[in-house]
């Protein structure tokens, strides 16, 4: 049989792309993740180019994280506002929209780059000692062609910064990191999870470290339960495009949520990995619902009014391998609800230890650890525990440690990260993947089971 040109080409592009799938494969699996830097803030200039500038992001949390970080920042740091759209329309665009920190707009420098005469003309005389850093505040589907304008005119030594969702699956992730790998290298790569930035997300670790005796009640049988909740009282009407496409697993499930849940049994010293964590974990039960006026959202923003994406989940796991087949693992999350509460909790045979990430509970309206029960000797964090009555269930006295006096933009410090060539808030390639194998059979069935 014989192909047309066109055909020909287009099943070279294919193979071409699933040969550097398997490829991919086997470089994630032959190299470790990169070492966090040991230095901190460096010396030299930046310039921080952040595309997509007008974007539901970008104005909802890098701009005012921008905002409250550069005054702080020791080295010369130049900002970057870029879209597709001309200068001056970018501009009276961000002075309408941008609710605080307009100042900002006045200290950078705005530009188009949407094509490669832009990115040429941007690139061409790079200073020398200035460290380039894209944060791409864009739709994941234009990442690939993004990466390869950065990639053909701004050369080597660029750092790029992702934000999830990486693919929609574990097909479509795999294939965007072979395309991705295919320009730059993947120590270039920094591939945001905001939530990893968390105050409260950043000190379980350094709980165990201070507590090492709680470690070993991380195990069965002392372990009862595991919850990984995140509620919002936010809906989604600003980002329905993007909502209509992931719905709520994409969404914060199979990212945000799996970091946390797997950073708590990590824990345990009883796994060689959070990747190695994932691949024991089963589902077991998933239920979806929709917030009422979800519908009449679409409909108004001219989107289909019969979209059934699910907006709020209740889902029941376990882990395969015994003794942790008897541990319950719950993870819920869901939009527009009625009280906003994001918090991480081990119920254990003696007592159970609390991380509230975001959102309030009645008492506790900062980032916290909280823990009751036969504990011993319990070290905070910081500073030192206070006794504070709180309503879960029921109204039950906890020692609250304060991890700061209210919840912080995370974005923050990413940017800080980022710009420090430090690595804490960054998703391993790994995880991304074993964490999709987990979750693509159930992100299918789009529509709500309830509600």
């Amino acid at each position: 049989m014989r192909l047309e040109a066109k055909d020909a080409s287009l099943l070279l592009i294919s193979l071409t792309v699933a040969a550097s799938c398997i490829l991919l494969g086997l470089y994630l699996r032959a190299q470790p993740d990169p070492e966090p830097s040991k230095n901190a803030l460096d010396e030299e200039s930046i310039d921080f180019i952040l595309l997509g500038a007008t974007g539901d992001l970008s104005l909802r949390y890098v701009l005012p994280a921008l905002h409250h970080f550069l005054p702080t920042f020791p080295a010369p740091f130049t900002l970057y506002l870029a879209s597709r759209q001309e200068p001056h329309e970018l501009h009276d665009h961000l002075h309408v929209k941008l609710q605080k920190g307009k100042e900002l707009l006045e200290k950078a420098v705005v530009l188009r780059l949407k094509d490669d005469d832009d990115y040429a003309r941007f690139c061409a005389s790079p200073d020398k000692g200035t460290r380039r850093i894209f944060y791409l505040s864009i739709p994941p589907a234009a990442y690939a062609e993004t990466v390869r304008l950065i990639a053909r005119h701004c050369g080597a030594g660029v750092r790029i910064v992702l934000e999830k969702p990486f693919g929609l699956d574990h097909a479509t992730a795999l294939q965007l990191f072979s395309v991705l790998h295919m320009f730059v290298q993947r120590d270039a790569f920094y591939l945001v999870d905001h939530y990893k930035a968390k105050e409260a997300v950043l000190a379980i670790p350094h709980f165990f470290h201070l507590n090492p005796h709680l470690r070993p009640l991380l195990q069965p049988p002392h372990l009862q339960r595991l919850d990984v909740v995140m509620n919002e009282t936010e809906d989604v009407a600003q980002r329905l495009a993007f909502f209509e496409e992931v719905g709520v697993i994409r969404d914060v499930v199979q990212n945000h949520l799996m970091e946390i849940l797997t950073d708590l049994l990590i824990e345990s010293g009883r796994f060689p990995s959070k990747p190695a964590i994932l691949s024991q974990l089963a589902v077991t039960r998933l239920h979806t619902e929709q917030y009422s006026t979800y519908i009449q959202e679409a409909a108004a923003h001219h989107r289909r009014p019969d979209y059934r994406s699910p907006t709020a989940t209740f889902i029941q796991a376990e882990m395969t391998l015994a003794p942790w087949d008897g541990v319950r693992i719950v993870v819920s999350a869901g939009k527009k609800l009625a009280r906003k509460i994001s918090m991480a909790r081990i119920i254990l045979d003696v007592g159970e230890v609390l991380f509230v990430t975001a959102g309030a509970l009645e008492g506790v309206n900062y980032p916290a650890v909280m823990y009751r029960g036969e504990l011993g000797t319990v070290l905070c964090p910081l500073g030192e525990a206070g006794r504070v009555r709180v309503r879960l269930e029921e109204e039950t006295d906890y020692w609250v440690c304060p991890l700061g006096s209210g919840f912080r933009n995370a974005y923050e410090a990413v940017i800080r990260d980022v710009c420090g060539r430090q690595w804490s808030a960054a998703v391993q390639f790994e995880f991304i993947l074993h964490s999709w194998r987990l979750w693509d059979p159930w992100t299918g069935a789009q529509t709500p089971s309830g509600g």
